[in-house]
């Protein structure tokens, strides 16, 4: 989901769209033409929760609250990472219960309050965070951490041309990929390979010529399967009579017509022998996209109901983002963006350093609560329940 108010998109993810609510269910009921007794106004149905807080336990006690925390799980464990007041960085090993495994250590991570991706690759982790460096005004500084969180080898730096705007991240085999644009220059492709000296760093331009004066590019989606990559991203704004949506694939870059009005691309997926993509619009309803891998269109995009079952390629994939208010709230989202139940308050105060992640069915927050950082363990009705 992670600088505290890094420009948007910048935080992986898990983090994402926000559809519209579910439609409530009528409260009305029929009326009696054969009753002249006054009634009270019927109560009205609410929105039955989709998740509850199951277990929280302690995960670490800094000395002084954090300015940023970060999870990395999957069905097996994973890692926390948190930067103190001081700047210093922090890491805590998990086990597949989300409970700490050893006891946290410090890394050397300079400015890792700028973190954008934490993600496990291979039998460890890479951390990137964005800041300054020797010879440039920003730069992208990736760190091989072995699977206890600690540091092994040195950085892998890499120089942007501007400041960074959005950017998506996935993993593809013991690879890391990241496609970020930054201001007004080219969208590029950056994939981080672990060596044994550390992190093997390869940029690839996603356009071809020269690029727009003043044109910013914004990162729509990014997608993996075993071994190939996709990413989409739109030039200019969405409104601009110039604005286009371009498929950048390993072998070509490719515009996207009927993506021309997509105000944002919630899921992305190899399907056979094109893509699909899961789109949002400013005015309508969700639509389906099948894609051939030149861009052109496969069939006519499929406007999607709420609750309208969804392609193989995009069950399982519903998302998690946290909604910092009065309150730190947990959002669950279908694939298509849609909210699933109300919002859930995990934290009373709404500006605790945070981040959320899944492990197997289940979700866990991690935050900063009063002098300590807790896991609140999250379960959600199935997938397949109204």
């Amino acid at each position: 989901m992670v600088r505290a108010a890094m420009l948007s998109l910048l935080w992986f993810a898990c983090g994402c769209g926000g559809g519209e609510p579910p439609t409530l269910p009528s409260t009305h009921g029929a009326e009696s033409s054969a009753s002249t007794t006054p009634t009270a106004p019927e109560t009205p149905a609410t929105e039955p929760p989709a998740c509850h807080v199951s277990e929280t336990h302690d995960l670490a006690s800094p000395s002084s609250a954090p300015r940023l925390v970060a999870l990395a799980l999957d069905d097996s464990g994973g890692l926390l990472l948190w930067v103190d007041a001081a700047g210093a960085t922090n890491t805590l090993a998990l086990d597949a219960d989300a409970r700490g495994r050893g006891q946290p250590q410090a890394i050397d991570l300079p400015d890792a309050s700028g973190l954008l991706a934490l993600a496990r690759v291979g039998s460890g982790y890479v951390v990137v965070a964005e800041g300054a460096c020797a010879t440039a005004s920003h730069c992208l500084q990736a760190l091989r951490l072995d699977a206890e969180g600690a540091r092994a080898g040195e950085p892998a730096i890499t120089e942007l041309p501007s400041a960074p705007l959005t950017l998506r991240r996935r993993v593809l085999g013991a690879k890391l990929l990241l496609a970020i644009s930054t201001t007004h220059a080219a969208p590029r492709l950056i994939t981080w390979t672990p060596t044994p000296t550390g992190l093997h760093a390869q940029e690839r331009v996603l356009a071809q010529g020269a690029w727009p004066e003043e044109a910013d590019a914004t990162i729509l989606a990014l997608t993996t399967d075993e071994t190939r990559w996709a990413a989409l991203y739109r030039v200019g704004a969405t409104e601009a009579p110039t604005s286009h949506v371009v498929l950048a694939l390993a072998n070509g870059l490719f515009e996207v017509p009927t993506l021309e009005h997509a105000l944002a691309v919630d899921a992305l997926a190899f399907e056979g022998d094109g893509l699909m993509a899961l789109v949002s619009y400013e005015f309508f309803r969700p639509k389906l996209h099948r894609l051939h891998f030149d861009g052109s269109a496969h069939v006519e995009a499929r406007e999607l109901l709420p609750g309208a079952s969804l392609p193989s390629v995009f069950r399982g994939q519903r998302r998690a983002s946290l909604e910092h208010g009065d309150h730190l709230d947990f959002m669950l989202l279908t694939p298509a963006g849609d909210r699933v139940g109300p919002l859930l308050s995990v934290v009373d105060e709404g500006r605790a350093p945070a981040d959320v992640g899944r492990i197997g069915d289940d979700y866990v927050v991690a935050a900063f609560v009063r002098d300590r950082i807790e896991a609140l363990r999250v379960a959600c009705r199935p997938e397949s329940s109204p």
